[in-house]
């Protein structure tokens, strides 16, 4: 525990992070590619629009995929500093 009362476990901050990085490695894999052409769904317009969706959902998958690295990453370096802040503390206060 800190001194502010927080009970912080930073396995499970790193724990968390690690999941972000899965699941929005697991959105990337879902690759936006050019859809057949228009006979495959029986309407060129269907084509184009499906097209469309699935170019503009791109640009929001790596938006996405920016904001949860900036998550995962700040979820580790406070894991860091939780653990080096105990190490300070029980070098302190007698132990480790």
């Amino acid at each position: 525990m800190d001194g502010f009362g927080f009970d912080v476990i930073p396995e499970d901050l790193h724990t968390a992070a690690t999941g972000i990085d899965d699941a929005v490695g697991q959105i990337g894999d879902a690759v936006v590619r050019e859809i057949g052409g228009g006979a495959d769904y029986g309407h060129d317009g269907l084509h184009g629009a499906l097209t469309e969706f699935l170019s503009a959902t791109h640009g929001h998958i790596e938006g996405c995929q920016q904001d949860a690295g900036i998550g995962s990453q700040a979820l580790r370096a406070n894991s860091g500093t939780y653990t080096g802040t105990d190490g300070k503390s029980a070098g302190v206060f007698g132990g480790r």
